[in-house]
């Protein structure tokens, strides 16, 4: 019988134990919605009726207990499940469906005695107590009982009809052969620019052969910020350039570092945009800025023009099986890039298919997510507010959904930390295929082994050579002139400040204040060596800094009063580490936190100021405490990520000297201080002895070492305890005071212990 609007008002109230009366917009909708459909047959009311129910309970979560104890039941037992699966099990228990569940789980786990465990924990609640649930949060939603009603009646209509009768009314395909059940096959069809894997991954291999085929290192940089360029430009949006540095020697130094800092600057801030909307506040990251670094000159740095590119995600260092802790074995470092290009061209709902949403916000940069406004939306929150989505989670989604894309479990758990022993780059290759690209994507490999078949995997690989023959213009010296640079490389004055003078002992010095300004008053070429872990750009309560152009003037104009203090020939130690933060220089919100590129920054400043960068002492901490590689059960692409379990450990030199007796890659456990939730050592971020050490052991006795960011004196108790004397230097007089006071204890114990 040919549906009206107002039998499905009535049908939708004769469900309820109350009665509702839409508002004259929604029947005018309906009305407009029935008329076009031309439907005779509608789904039969008890249907309608047990997906109206499995509604309620979804919107509502009012299963959420038994879902629970299900999933925390599995986890125990070591079984997982990813989002889909999930999906199903929520499913059948909002609509107390235990036949299609049990058959699912006999599916999972197979026939044992666990099985009728599970399926006796499948206790949903009945119709009797959805409804009375429902009453209970109509009454208390007050101002909201409107939105509640209305959500629930437009799924209600939305489930009335078939799928394929509604999806191609909203979509504008009235074809039935049109249909594509699967919503990303339906964006395949209708919209092909949003799902083209021609080209979803490159990885590019830089040696020494290709280093060598360049007449200079300004031509072969030149080289790789021109193939930088053409990868952003050629890969479809979403997804990942990946760049493979092996130890490249220059000059009788390893320049992989070098290398790593130029590509990893570059491809974060090669695009230059001056953006007119959104979330771009030029002018309040410029106050901020010029407030902070009285020198600049706001014509150089430019602050309406915004910095993007690739995104950096990880930077895996990748040694050979069996090395030592204190191994010189040299190692390569593959460096991982997402493009995330802003694209504002509407993406259809996922739910209903209509093209009638809005822009909703960013959940991260350059990503655009959107609000379906359609009224019949069958997706709609409790509240009537639109379902949210957008294209990257669409495409992750897919992802999970194909079981053609399942990663093996070993393959996840070796690559769960970012410090990985391999025997070949096969298994590089491997990981890469499988973690970030999906079966028949097309991925272009760049100088990289051509052994392997050209569908490894199950994808459809184009080997290409490493292009040496072309004319590069020479976008190195016009990147690093550009104007983002000229927002935090500005030379400080020297001006008389105060700061506290705390020595007690002259082999032990001791100043609280700014590093600049204490070090300012320090001779020149007076000091033997340098070893610090500075603060981390906002990463502590004591270190904050407006945005990244702040924090970076301070660490290179202090950088330039250390290089002055140092020795021709002495080396200094900079421990830092790249983790997650916003830089605060294109967005103020969450969506702007991202890796952070703090190494990079300080090679580049370092190499500016004349620091030569002879290599990056990986401190490898092993097992951290993190869940950044927890993918919820998801063994599919683009869910897995490593815990970041190493820091860099930068080896520069004032001038040119040997720097051997360092290892590549150093095996330590960060400190231990929390004992019983109370820090036992007083400082919050204390680096492990064995860092200064590394640098204290090659001093003579009667030598200076420098600590610009001292804390709580690790490296001045040591290097007393070698006999050496230090200059140590904080700004927080609670940190100056912790380590003084450990250091009198030191002394009165007459006790050397420390030096182990």
């Amino acid at each position: 019988m040919k549906s009206t609007a107002l039998s499905l008002i009535y049908e939708f109230n004769s469900l309820l134990p109350f009665e509702w009366k839409p508002s004259k917009k929604i029947i005018e909708e309906l009305n407009l919605l029935v008329s076009r459909l031309h439907v005779d047959e509608i789904i039969p009311l008890e249907k309608r009726e047990e997906e109206l129910i499995r509604v309620i309970n979804q919107k509502f979560e009012f299963n959420k207990q038994t879902f629970q104890t299900v999933i925390n039941f599995c986890a125990e037992k070591k079984i997982t499940f990813n989002y889909p699966e999930k999906q199903k099990i929520e499913n059948f228990i909002d609509s107390n469906n235990i036949d299609d569940f049990s058959f699912f789980m006999l599916n999972k786990i197979g026939e044992c005695p666990l099985l009728k465990e599970v399926i006796n924990l499948f206790k949903p609640i009945d119709k009797s107590a959805t409804f009375n649930l429902l009453n209970a949060e109509i009454n208390y939603a007050q101002g909201k009982k409107e939105d509640i009603f209305e959500s629930l009646f437009c799924a209600f209509v939305f489930s009335s009809f078939e799928k394929k009768i509604i999806h191609n009314y909203f979509s504008g395909k009235e074809l039935e052969s049109d249909y594509q059940e699967d919503y990303f096959y339906f964006l395949k069809e209708n919209y092909p620019h949003f799902c083209d894997r021609r080209c979803t991954l490159i990885y590019l291999t830089i040696d020494k052969m290709v280093y060598d085929t360049f007449s200079s290192k300004l031509d072969f940089k030149n080289s790789v910020f021109q193939l930088i360029k053409q990868s952003y430009k050629k890969l479809d949006n979403h997804s990942f350039f990946v760049v493979q540095i092996k130890p490249i020697e220059s000059d009788n130094i390893n320049i992989q570092w070098e290398l790593y800092s130029d590509i990893v600057l570059f491809s974060e801030k090669f695009i230059e945009n001056k953006l007119k909307k959104g979330y771009f506040h030029p002018n309040k990251i410029s106050e901020q800025t010029a407030k902070y670094i009285d020198e600049i000159n706001l014509d150089k740095a430019q602050f309406e023009i915004s910095n993007e590119g690739f995104t950096y995600l990880d930077c895996f260092v990748l040694n050979k099986k069996n090395v030592n802790s204190h191994s010189n074995c040299p190692y390569d470092i593959l460096i991982l890039f997402e493009k995330n290009q802003r694209d504002e061209r509407i993406v259809p709902c996922p739910a209903c298919r209509s093209e009638r949403v809005q822009g909703n916000s960013y959940p991260k940069i350059n990503v655009r997510s959107w609000e379906c406004k359609n009224t019949f939306c069958p997706d709609k929150s409790k509240y009537n507010r639109g379902k949210r989505y957008s294209l990257y989670s669409i495409i992750r989604q897919k992802a999970i959904e194909e079981p053609q894309n399942l990663i093996p479990v070993n393959n996840v758990r070796k690559w769960r930390l970012d410090v990985v022993e391999i025997e070949s780059d096969i298994e590089i290759i491997e990981m890469l295929l499988r973690h970030y690209s999906l079966c028949g994507d097309s991925v272009t490999f760049i100088n990289s082994q051509k052994t392997i078949q050209k569908d490894f995997c199950e994808r459809n690989i184009i080997f290409e050579n490493y292009p040496n023959n072309l004319h590069y213009e020479d976008l190195y010296t016009s990147f690093y002139s550009s104007p983002f640079f000229h927002r935090f490389m500005v030379k400080r004055k020297v001006k008389p400040k105060d700061f506290k003078d705390l020595t007690e002992d002259s082999a032990f010095k001791v100043f609280c204040g700014n590093s600049f300004d204490v070090l300012s008053t320090v001779e020149k070429e007076s000091v033997d060596g340098a070893v610090t872990s500075p603060p981390y750009y906002n990463a502590r309560e004591y270190s904050h800094w407006d945005n990244i152009y702040t924090y970076l003037y301070d660490m290179y104009n202090i950088a330039l009063k250390v290089f002055d203090s140092l020795k021709n020939g002495s080396t200094y130690l900079f421990n830092i580490f790249d983790y997650f933060d916003n830089e605060n220089n294109l967005v103020f919100s969450a969506m702007g936190k991202k890796r952070m590129i703090l190494g990079a920054y300080i090679i580049y400043i370092f190499r500016r100021i004349g620091f030569t960068l002879h290599g990056n002492i990986v401190w490898n901490k092993g097992e951290v405490e993190g869940k950044r590689n927890y993918n919820q059960g998801n063994m599919s692409p683009f869910y897995q990520a490593p815990l970041n379990s190493w820091e860099h450990i930068f080896i520069f030199t004032k001038g040119k000297t040997k720097t051997d007796t360092f290892p590549s890659i150093l095996f330590a456990k960060p400190v231990f201080k929390i004992i019983k939730k109370k820090n036992i050592l007083g400082h919050t971020a204390p680096f492990p002895k064995i860092i200064p050490k590394l640098l204290l052991e090659n001093l003579c006795e009667g030598q200076t070492i420098l600590d610009p960011f001292a804390g709580s004196f690790t490296t001045g108790r040591l290097a007393f305890a070698y006999r050496l004397n230090s200059i140590n230097i904080d700004y927080n007089e609670e940190y100056c005071l912790l380590g003084l006071n450990l250091f009198n204890q030191d002394v009165v114990q007459h006790d050397m212990t420390i030096i182990n």
